[in-house]
């Protein structure tokens, strides 16, 4: 009888409620636009309703793929809206280009063995070895980490079988608490971390697309970032207090074998991994180096103290292992980091020359001190390529590139900052194309670095880009003024919530991101929710701050933890053995309340301040 009541719901098996589900989408996409409109609203306002209502119904209970091409379609039918727009909002909307190179970049990370090494690094720390809950600390931040910059789903396919050998290695089974705290955590851990940066996750981006405004990635970041490590530290006290695992197994883990398995760091894995970090610094470097004194003292103390424990980690490095290189290099650093130092207070002090606001004045101080941190590390890299007569050309070029740089920011200031405006201008597509050129042009052993073909057939999830170019094109049709569904629902919903306080607001667009996202399509949630936000702020006189407001409904979008149709890791973790559905809706109904408070105590706050 089971059997037969999901064969009767499943509509991969039953043909007929597929053809059902099928006909009515149909009505909805083509049909209700000629049936009359509600009272005020136009027609075309009220096919775009409909195509929303179709599309919908498909995407939760069909496909995600055909169904958005359906959706570009029946949209591009639209009178008011036609084909040129459905297109150029869609395939030819600058942030399907940005995602569509962006998979390419993060697939040709993911073919290195960098994530593996990123992990077993933190799990290998003396730091983790303190005790079990330490070891979970630490996996959890290494999974945080990767998880900014890559595809959710990319990430979860690489973590598991790291996951497995820490079971194996533990002696954890199925069945075992510990166990179902790794596996749910990982899950969890990439969905939060696929809020925290917009850089190869869709949500974000599509919320400040639908809503029409441009926030830079920094900006973004500060205020993702922050509550997504607050939301983490919560998820670890949530298990300690409601799972209570016996963690005494990963207490001093030795991951040697997984150390072991590690290949040596390669050429191809150097200039990938180059390539990535290049093309991130082209998104973040233009919108840090502004004129901000604080933002200029933050950054020259995090760059200090980056340069002062570099120095004193090589100088330790050195002395254990008989390398008088790295000791002198180490204690070189250590000396002029605190001659610095004390020289900038100094001057500062007795009021002789204030470095800060000189470095503030040029507006690139952020690019200044980053390079010249990074000199360092690219020496130290040409000393020990030229040692192990490895990667040296890499090596050199690398070092030219640094010392072309700061020649460059130090001596011609304004000519960097007509480069830096000039790669603000050129928006959010441009740094991962080039990613994409550079990573099919550099060679090694005569292979590139990534094959194109291979990139497309297999780095790119086409099925959930097709489904952000059908989102991206239905949030373009709801706030399009020619077909007035937006000036319809700011009238209405100006009636019905202009009279709510701004914290109630607030609390119900981030409850409807937290319960949409959790129960049916993350992007779905990031355009309607972005979409009825930014219609009713604009329309009622209140003091939230939409940026904010927006950037928040964005990263809630990501924050999938309840439910097998919210993430495809969160259905995987579900199935897996070491969790079942019951658990992910008891500690993701917990990581929602999580959530919920993280918004509105860290999100909007630091949001309201800097965007």
């Amino acid at each position: 009888m089971e059997n037969k009541r999901k064969w009767l719901w499943n509509t991969k098996q039953n043909g007929w409620l597929r053809a059902i589900i099928i006909v009515v989408a149909l009505f909805f996409d083509f049909g209700l636009r000629f049936l009359p409109a509600p009272g005020g609203m136009s027609q075309d306002a009220f096919g775009v309703i409909g195509v929303f209502a179709g599309s919908l119904l498909l995407w939760l209970t069909i496909s995600i793929d055909w169904p958005s091409i359906l959706c570009i379609l029946a949209l591009a039918l639209i009178p008011g809206f036609g084909f040129t727009n459905a297109l150029t909002s869609s395939f030819g909307s600058e942030t399907f280009v940005f995602l569509m190179f962006t998979f390419v970049c993060t697939y040709a990370l993911s073919k290195t063995p960098i994530i593996k090494r990123i992990a077993v690094w933190f799990v290998s720390t003396k730091l983790a070895k303190k005790s079990g809950w330490m070891f979970v600390t630490m996996f959890f931040l290494s999974v945080t980490l990767v998880g900014m910059f890559m595809s959710p789903t990319v990430l979860f396919v690489v973590m598991i079988p790291i996951l497995e050998q820490i079971f194996e290695i533990s002696g954890i089974q199925k069945g075992e608490k510990v166990g179902k705290l790794l596996y749910i955590g990982l899950a969890f851990c990439i969905s939060i971390s696929s809020g925290m940066t917009p850089i190869a996750h869709v949500f974000p981006i599509l919320a400040m697309k639908t809503a029409g405004l441009t926030i830079d990635y920094f900006k973004y970041m500060a205020s993702a970032v922050p509550t997504g490590l607050v939301a983490i530290a919560l998820m670890i006290l949530m298990f300690k207090l409601f799972l209570k695992p016996d963690v005494s197994k990963l207490r001093g883990v030795d991951v040697t074998s997984l150390k072991n398995e590690l290949p040596q760091v390669s050429a191809k894995e150097i200039l990938t991994l180059s390539i990535f970090l290049l093309v991130i610094f082209l998104w973040i470097v233009p919108s840090i180096c502004i004129d901000n004194i604080i933002l200029t003292i933050i950054l020259f103390v995090i760059c200090a103290l980056l340069f002062l424990f570099y120095g004193i980690n090589l100088t330790k490095k050195g002395k254990n292992i008989g390398n008088k290189s790295d000791f002198v290099l180490g204690i070189s650093y250590i000396v002029l980091t605190a001659i610095t130092l004390l020289t900038s207070l100094i001057l500062l002090i007795t009021n002789t020359i204030n470095l800060f606001e000189i470095l503030n004045f040029t507006k690139i101080g952020f690019l200044i001190l980053f390079v010249i941190t990074l000199l360092p590390f690219s020496l130290r890299f040409l000393i020990n390529s030229i040692k192990n007569r490895k990667n040296i050309a890499i090596s050199s070029i690398l070092l030219t590139i640094n010392l072309l740089v700061i020649v460059l920011t130090i001596i011609f200031p304004s000519t960097t900052k007509q480069i830096l405006t000039f790669i603000s201008d050129c928006k959010t597509a441009m740094p991962p194309m080039l990613g994409t050129v550079l990573l099919c042009i550099i060679q090694v052993k005569n292979e590139p670095l990534i094959s194109i073909g291979d990139a497309f057939k297999n780095g790119i999830p086409w099925a959930s880009l097709m489904m952000c170019a059908g989102t991206l094109t239905l949030g373009a049709a709801l706030t399009n003024n020619a077909i007035g569904l937006k000036a319809f629902l700011e009238s209405n919903l100006t009636n019905a919530l202009g009279g709510a306080s701004s914290i109630i607001l607030l609390i119900v667009f981030v409850v409807w991101a937290l319960i949409q996202t959790n129960l049916s399509s993350n992007m779905v949630t990031a355009t309607l929710v972005s979409t009825v936000a930014n219609t009713l702020l604009l329309g009622i006189s209140t003091s939230l701050n939409l940026p904010a407001v927006i950037a928040i409904i964005g990263m809630l979008s990501a924050f999938a933890f309840a439910t097998p149709p919210s993430m495809p890791h969160i259905a995987i973790t579900a199935s897996s053995g070491y969790a079942n559905t019951k658990d992910m809706l008891k500690y993701g109904g917990l990581m929602m309340a999580i959530s919920f408070v993280c918004a509105l105590i860290v999100a909007y706050p630091i949001g309201m301040l800097i965007l």
